[in-house]
């Protein structure tokens, strides 16, 4: 969750919109709108299809989601992907493992404690999940104003 929303909102805000087959579509709403489509599938997905199996071994994927944070810089800060398909594709592939891999975390974590302790594993993890959203967004903010200073938030 932190990662997700840690670049999500500057990069649906800040991507440049260089695409001449958009014909002044609003690009913001095409972003919005992949990652909530594509990120309900994957969580939909998760009914059929499981991995890793192994509940051990769902971390890896998990960190390796921090691979996607360079590829969502240089959208936002550069002009070097020059059709809005690439930012389409990086939030279509974060949207798919934000929603797979969140669900198989909250799926998993109840079943990793003693059947009496589950109740409270439920609830740590709804507060460290509000807590992830809550920094996320945050930090997304001090990152852009340490990038482009007090202009960012028009202060």
């Amino acid at each position: 969750m932190l990662l997700s929303l840690f670049f999500f909102p500057g990069f649906i805000t800040r991507i440049h919109n260089y695409d001449p087959n958009l014909l002044n579509m609003n690009h913001t709403l095409i972003l919005i709108s992949i990652w909530q489509i594509v990120d309900c599938s994957a969580r939909v997905l998760t009914e059929w299809f499981i991995f890793p199996r192994d509940h051990d071994k769902l971390w890896i994927p998990t960190w390796l989601r921090i691979v996607f944070i360079p590829f969502v810089m240089i959208a936002v800060y550069t002009t070097w992907f020059y059709y809005n398909s690439v930012s389409y594709l990086i939030t279509a592939l974060v949207a798919f493992t934000h929603g797979y891999f969140g669900t198989l975390c909250m799926m998993s974590g109840p079943k990793r404690v003693l059947p009496e302790d589950s109740t409270d594993a439920g609830v740590l993890m709804a507060f460290f999940l509000q807590l992830g959203i809550f920094v996320g967004v945050n930090l997304a903010t001090i990152v852009l104003l340490i990038i482009e200073g007090p202009r960012a938030l028009n202060l």
